[in-house]
């Protein structure tokens, strides 16, 4: 098993990608926890709890739930249930590689894993048939800094 938390290209430029090592060893799981999924217009930059915090409205929710003012969670959220999710998905593909002998690739995006861990909450009665009711957007309505803004904003109209 090989988890690593840098971006991907910096593994390639290592020669430690996914296709260079799995042919070393097709059983191995590879996992990678790093900021943006790598399809879109994000995909090579950096990412840290803070910065994800913003993209994903953390701090509007704070500020909604307290005296108005954005702020983010005190303490390393977004690491942690990015951590705990890449357990999960490694869990996944040990059975799968047990099943099947063969290793896989698993990719844990921060942005992606908090976006739906946020957004979850915020559909309301909307995951329902019928919906119980009309749903609450209030992380689509990002509040922060500009830059955060702009950062959520560019990035989920890339994406939707």
């Amino acid at each position: 098993m090989l988890v690593y938390n840098v971006r991907p290209q910096a593994m390639a430029r290592l020669q430690l990608g996914y296709d260079v090592v799995s042919k070393i060893n097709p059983r191995l799981i590879y996992a990678g926890v790093f900021g943006f999924g790598q399809d879109g217009p994000y995909a090579a930059k950096p990412a840290y709890d803070d910065l994800i915090q913003g993209a994903t409205a953390l701090p509007a929710l704070m500020a909604q739930t307290s005296d108005g003012v954005p702020r983010y969670v005190p303490n390393a959220l977004v690491d942690r249930i990015v951590g705990l999710t890449a357990v999960g998905a490694i869990c996944a593909s040990l059975v799968h590689r047990d099943k099947t002998g063969q290793g896989q690739r698993v990719d844990i995006p921060m942005f992606e894993t908090m976006a739906s861990f946020v957004m979850g909450d915020h559909m309301g009665g909307l995951t329902y048939e019928p919906p119980l009711d009309q749903g609450r957007l209030r992380a689509a309505s990002v509040a922060g800094p500009p830059a955060v803004q702009n950062l959520g904003r560019l990035y989920l109209r890339d994406r939707l």
